[in-house]
């Protein structure tokens, strides 16, 4: 390897051309200083440019075109105002939520009071108030833009996730013990459906905006009606043979979770992930009725489902780092992506682009008609946790467990 002229501490040049020769040379004794000045700032300059390169190869390459890090902890969970998309709302570890503008990183207020890890966050559909709960169960609303607190609320039991109505201001919330909470806000006039008793971990508001499809941890779902609050279908998606004599207690690794769901525009058709790797395929009429279903990988667990907006394609991502993308009109698999990373987030983007998440802090940019890669986006230090992506699909916030959000424009 040729060896490499360095600077010692009393600005010696160090030169090194062989392995058993050294030899020093002292810019004090060279008679033209004006040189020796120019030789010692062009080799700090080649120092410093060695030092950037050996950055940017260690993975510290930064796409993003706004980093905001105003959170000390990871950072769970992000979300656009639905209205000007100018607004970010972040939650994080650190027990605070912020509102943020994203060109410019600005505060406009923090969210306080919360006593636990802020897991979610969203807008209301008109983004006049905006929504934080924690872990431990507490949900605060807040006026947008001035930040005054509007209502709170303690849940009975962890939260597992929060989302506003698509259409008015009801806030519906849901908790390891199973409830499906309902309120308007800012009364707080509340309506509860309960559970089986296991944790409900994911839920869907369908088009009619009258009905929520419910998963829980035992791999069932549940169709509510939102203005009754009654039960009106209830459906298992695991499979009876694997699954007699069991309980919730025998299976602590809670495999059979339903962990992830989309709803296809303009159908009746939704689709629900479970922690085994398996994807199951609804109809909701009056009713649910399992139309089909398939398999990404067993023990594969189903991190995140998203139907495509032109085709009749389904993107799916798994923990393995595995990206399927089925195609629900023939009902067949139309190609699979290694990632070799988690999959926290898919997303399809205008010009059948496919958007994905991992954990290894990357974003990667796919060809959605044929899986081909296309490019990465880099700037986190550590896993990406969420990701939001704006209605145009040129603009992408993530947050990432080096306590940081980041910005990209794509």
């Amino acid at each position: 390897m040729e060896a490499e002229d360095k600077i010692d501490e009393d600005d010696n040049i160090v030169t090194n051309g062989t392995d058993e020769a050294l030899e020093v040379i002292d810019l004090s004794e060279i008679e033209d200083q004006s040189l020796a000045s120019e030789i010692l700032e062009t080799l700090e300059d080649n120092i410093e440019d060695g030092d950037q390169a050996n950055d940017e190869c260690n993975g510290e390459v930064d796409d993003s075109v706004l980093t905001f890090s105003q959170h000390i902890d990871s950072v769970f969970c992000v979300r656009l105002d639905p209205v000007s998309q100018s607004l970010c709302l972040s939650g994080g570890q650190d027990d605070f939520a912020y509102a943020w503008r994203v060109e410019t990183g600005e505060v406009v207020f923090r969210c306080n009071g919360h006593k636990d890890s802020v897991t979610q966050v969203d807008f209301s559909p008109d983004s006049k108030y905006a929504a934080t709960g924690d872990l431990g169960g507490s949900v605060k609303v807040w006026n947008v833009p001035d930040g005054q607190l509007v209502w709170e609320f303690q849940l009975c039991g962890d939260l597992e996730w929060l989302r506003w109505h698509s259409r008015s201001h009801a806030l519906i919330a849901a908790t390891a013990t199973g409830r499906v909470w309902l309120f308007n806000i800012p009364s707080g006039a509340c309506k509860v459906m309960e559970g089986n008793g296991v944790g409900c971990g994911v839920a869907r508001l369908l088009g009619d905006g009258l009905r929520l499809l419910a998963g829980y941890m035992d791999g069932s779902c549940r169709l509510w009606n939102l203005k009754t609050g009654g039960c009106l279908a209830n459906l298992s998606l695991v499979d009876k043979s694997d699954s007699v004599g069991m309980d919730t207690d025998s299976d602590p690794d809670n495999s059979r979770s339903v962990t992830a769901v989309a709803a296809q525009s303009d159908t009746s058709l939704v689709a629900m992930g479970t922690a085994n790797g398996t994807v199951s395929l609804i109809v909701t009429h009056d009713d649910v009725k399992l139309v089909d279903s398939f398999s990404v990988g067993a023990g594969d667990s189903v991190e995140c489902l998203e139907f495509s907006r032109l085709h009749p394609f389904l993107a799916v991502g798994t923990l393995s780092g595995n990206v399927a993308v089925w195609d629900s009109s023939t009902n067949q698999l139309r190609y699979t992506i290694a990632t070799q990373s988690g999959v926290v987030a898919v997303s399809w983007l205008p010009s059948d682009r496919l958007l994905t998440a991992s954990l290894d802090g990357d974003l990667r940019l796919w060809d959605g008609r044929s899986g081909v890669y296309q490019r990465s986006y880099r700037g986190h230090t550590d896993s990406i946790l969420a990701m939001n992506v704006s209605h145009t699909g040129d603009v992408i916030v993530t947050a990432g467990d080096d306590s940081k959000l980041k910005v990209f424009k794509i």
